[in-house]
């Protein structure tokens, strides 16, 4: 039984988790200062999106195509590298 369910409204921000998961950069459990910075969210906030995401990752590969999301770079000098809408709802 999953804890958390994913939500709608926090898919711009599981497609922004897989590109950090595809980049390499971090192990995933450390992925909340990430969202952190990245979306100007407090810390409870982001560790729920994240263990969303953790805990419904296999039903959000399929939902979200995970194989269309582009690995992310987040050692460049900015995290945002792509516009706003790469992680924007469909």
């Amino acid at each position: 039984m999953k804890k958390y369910e994913y939500k709608k409204e926090h898919f711009k921000y599981y497609k922004f988790l897989e590109a950090l998961r595809k980049s390499g950069d971090t192990n995933m459990f450390g992925a909340t200062p990430y969202l952190m910075e990245r979306f100007s969210l407090k810390r409870d906030e982001a560790s729920n999106i994240l263990a969303e995401w953790m805990d419904s990752y296999d039903e959000l590969e399929t939902v979200l195509n995970f194989n269309s999301v582009a690995p992310l770079s987040v050692r460049t000098e900015t995290i945002r590298i792509w516009g706003d809408d790469e992680y924007d709802e469909d």
